[in-house]
């Protein structure tokens, strides 16, 4: 299995910011203007998706920890987070079986961030650790 570099443009707004990936070649995608998403045929077609969010605050710090209450709420200090090198990775594991994820990459052109959100079932949570390689990837160009 190769894996192919995919580039793409993402909207926020007026802004658009030069996105890329190294995605499977199996993986199929759906673009809009404003998003990507992808299905893996070993999650049954689920998979990532990729979105440019605004955040409030003067400073990359400040408009994560507010992007991560609007998107987290209460499951925030349930969640793990993890620093990879300029991306933070938040995971939720509800007691159903059901797995929350998203990376966050800044993306500084929109005062905001790159986000790859996954949500997956009980029957699909095992299938995380195959998006989360392909996820640390993604760059804004």
């Amino acid at each position: 299995m190769g894996l192919a570099p995919r580039t793409y443009t993402l909207r926020s707004g007026d802004a658009g910011v030069l996105v890329t990936a190294t995605v499977p070649p199996e993986w199929t995608e759906t673009i809009e203007p404003t998003c990507v998403r992808f299905g893996v045929p070993s999650a049954g077609g689920r998979g990532p998706g990729l979105t440019l969010v605004r955040a409030w605050g003067d400073d990359e710090r400040t408009r994560l920890a507010w992007v991560l209450s609007q998107q987290f709420g209460s499951d925030l200090p349930a969640a793990s987070q993890l620093d990879r090198g300029g991306r933070l990775w938040v995971v939720h594991r509800r007691p159903t079986g059901h797995v929350h994820a998203r990376v966050y990459v800044p993306a500084e052109a929109i005062g905001g961030f790159l986000v790859g959100a996954i949500s997956l079932g009980p029957s699909q949570s095992a299938h995380l650790a195959e998006m989360e390689p392909v996820l640390d990837t993604v760059r804004v160009a």
